[in-house]
């Protein structure tokens, strides 16, 4: 932005009533300025803070004020892409928000059923719930499924020794390596 300074005579900063109201008018462009990057960050769900529960109206989805904004945003971005008819692609790319990773959808159609694997995930991804419950929402009643998560193996602990491991938790061990 530029400053009021830019468009008026040098001379009038010798005043300094003049002075103080061209600063004033800076500051108060400044936080007008602010206002409204602050509000076209709003109609971007993936920049949205005090604008979420309007995209969560939007969508149908229930506030949850507990949660943070990156968990409120993948719930919003999920709806938005499960919207329509339910295919592979489309649960590939709900699941893949959820997980921040790569997807891959395995169907078994005599069997009525599908299996959602977390490709590039170890562990289990940390709002697994959030999916469940937009799966459900989005997939046929006909239709099972279930998830495939990759854990550590103990055979890919070889190369570890016990005082490598032993600050972690065996949770952390197995989901991470």
């Amino acid at each position: 932005m530029t400053e009021a300074r830019d468009h008026v005579p040098a001379y009038y900063y010798d005043d300094p009533n003049t002075a103080a109201v061209l600063m004033a008018l800076d500051r108060a462009g400044e936080r007008f300025l602010a206002a409204v990057e602050d509000h076209l960050r709003q109609l971007d769900v993936r920049t949205a803070t005090w604008g979420l529960p309007l995209w969560e109206s939007r969508y149908g989805i229930k506030p949850n004020m507990a949660a943070d904004y990156d968990g409120r945003r993948s719930t919003v971005m999920a709806r938005m892409r499960s919207a329509g008819t339910t295919t592979v692609a489309m649960i590939q790319n709900l699941a893949a928000s959820y997980s921040n990773g790569e997807v891959d959808v395995i169907e078994y159609p005599d069997q009525f059923r599908i299996e959602i694997k977390f490709v590039n995930t170890v562990g289990t991804p940390s709002n697994i719930e959030d999916l469940t419950a937009e799966l459900r929402a989005c997939l046929p009643a006909h239709l099972e499924w279930g998830y495939i998560i990759t854990y550590v193996m103990w055979s890919q602990l070889n190369t570890k020794t016990w005082d490598e491991l032993s600050g972690r938790t065996w949770v952390e061990v197995k989901e991470s390596m």
